[in-house]
């Protein structure tokens, strides 16, 4: 319930009483489990970061291929929106200010993970003549991840699509609207004939 006060709300504006109000509970009800909204927080937002950090780390370490390698970071992207889709607004909407706190050092280290291993891929993508190499690297990595991470603003399961056939779809999109055949591969041959 909390989360998704959070959520709509937004961390700043909503209080320990709005959320026991929400709850038909006395505010000391929940400050008998928490010493304060930043515990509250820090209790919902925790397991959302690490599991994006070790999503990142483990498609590092799992995918040598960096196409491999984007194709499990869109699909670990994805899978966020049926695991945390409260914490992704709380995410989009508090993260800079969630940033500014001591108590949420570890929500610091998230941007510098996944922008490691998203942009790592990329690069390796455009130096292995995956991807084209006329827009730079940074900007494919930052349009990319916030057409990705931002599909919670769109995404409703009850329109029939699952995480995975967006993963699929988003990667086929990216992927062949940005790339071209590996440099070994040889061009089509002409012979000058008009095609049948």
């Amino acid at each position: 319930m909390a989360r998704h006060a959070f959520a709509s709300g937004g961390v700043r504006s909503t209080s320990i009483r709005d959320l026991a109000s929400a709850a038909g509970v006395l505010p000391s009800t929940l400050y008998s489990h928490f010493a304060s909204k930043n515990d509250l927080i820090d209790e919902i937002m925790r397991n959302y970061v690490e599991d994006v950090i070790g999503s990142c780390r483990r498609a590092q370490a799992d995918h040598a291929d960096p196409k491999d390698r984007l194709r499990a970071l869109i699909a670990a992207a994805m899978g966020l929106l049926e695991r945390y889709p409260a914490e992704l607004a709380i995410h989009q909407r508090d993260g800079s200010y969630l940033s500014t706190l001591p108590a949420f050092d570890y929500f610091r280290a998230m941007p510098d993970a996944v922008r490691e291993t998203w942009l790592g891929a990329i690069t390796e993508a455009v130096a292995l003549g995956y991807i084209r190499d006329d827009i730079p690297p940074v900007v494919l990595y930052r349009w990319v991840r916030d057409a990705v991470f931002y599909t919670f603003n769109w995404f409703d399961p009850a329109e029939g699509l699952t995480t995975e056939q967006l993963s699929r779809a988003a990667f086929d999109m990216f992927f062949d609207g940005m790339g071209r055949p590996p440099r070994s591969a040889a061009p089509p041959q002409h012979d000058g004939s008009a095609p049948s």
